[in-house]
């Protein structure tokens, strides 16, 4: 579903945290895996920690720079908590997976540096945006395996917002402007013949019930039952 995004690890220390973040792509749906300069890679915790990610184990690839791994990147996204000198757009994590669903047919890299230092200034001047993490303010601190478990998470979450929106768009008929603007008129006349409007100003009172019915976006069968409800107050009015 997600292999146009890759995870990139940029000089990643500890093959345990390597296992670790297999783990949490695969739990995501995401495979595409990346190791720029590993310092242990053909490790056992490596095996151990990915704890059966077959796919992603699988498909890994390790290169040497940085620069062999962002080939055929459109769009590059570098992970740090600290604002630095370097100006680049910055997102949230929940930004990021937004951004990632929008951009799903360009080829994504998202960039973490070593769990010592993170990305150095010179790997971030490869991306075009920035990511972080909201955390506490008392402690911020991350491992590389949670911090790509949080990323994946947003990506994985705006997919299944995106599949919900699909699937509301393909059942639900939403009521169009004029069947609304009546449902107002038809609304303002029955309340005017209950003699509802005590104070001198009626027009504020409906502006403040349009507003109230514009919080959502009413349906035509939610459309059909108000207007059933007000012809039914209508008539016992008389």
């Amino acid at each position: 579903m997600f292999s146009n995004i890759k995870i990139i690890l940029v000089q990643a220390s500890h093959p345990g945290n390597i296992g670790a973040v297999m783990r949490a792509m695969e739990t995501m749906g995401l495979d595409e895996l990346l190791l720029v300069a590993p310092k242990q890679y053909n490790h056992p915790d490596v095996t151990s920690m990915a704890s059966n990610a077959t796919k992603v184990v699988e498909k890994v690839t390790v290169v040497e720079t940085l620069t062999d791994a962002l080939e055929g990147s459109e769009i590059v996204i570098g992970t740090s908590a600290r604002f630095r000198s370097i100006s680049l757009p910055k997102l949230s994590a929940r930004e990021c997976g937004t951004l990632c669903l929008k951009n799903k047919h360009k080829n994504i890299a998202i960039l973490f540096g070593s769990e010592r230092t993170g990305l150095t200034n010179e790997q971030l001047m490869c991306c075009s945006k920035q990511v972080y993490i909201p955390t506490s303010d008392h402690y911020s601190v991350l491992n590389l395996a949670m911090a790509v478990q949080v990323i994946c998470y947003e990506i994985k979450m705006a997919s299944l917002q995106e599949q919900l929106n699909s699937s509301i768009n393909q059942t639900v008929s939403l009521a169009e402007y004029q069947e609304i603007h009546s449902f107002y008129l038809h609304l303002e006349k029955v309340l005017n013949k209950m003699v509802f409007f005590h104070s001198n100003e009626p027009k504020k009172l409906m502006l403040k019930l349009r507003r109230l019915f514009n919080r959502v976006n009413l349906e035509k069968s939610e459309i059909n039952i108000l207007r059933g409800i007000l012809n039914y107050i209508d008539k016992y009015e008389h």
